[in-house]
């Protein structure tokens, strides 16, 4: 990230905004397949757990 950095500040074209908007378009296609993956398994596994619990008491 850093030499992304110094090289757009060397050849005089560095933006800030360009600079976010291509790590966002990394990072949140990552987080939203996590999300998915999470909320999915929490679904299944939660489910089961509070079935398991109501029936213990």
């Amino acid at each position: 990230m850093t030499s992304i950095i110094f090289r757009g500040l060397e050849d005089d074209n560095f933006k800030l905004f360009k600079f976010y908007v291509a790590r966002a378009n990394r990072i949140i296609p990552a987080l939203a397949v996590l999300c998915l993956v999470l909320l999915v398994f929490g679904w299944f596994y939660l489910t089961l757990w509070f079935t398991e619990l109501s029936v213990s008491t």
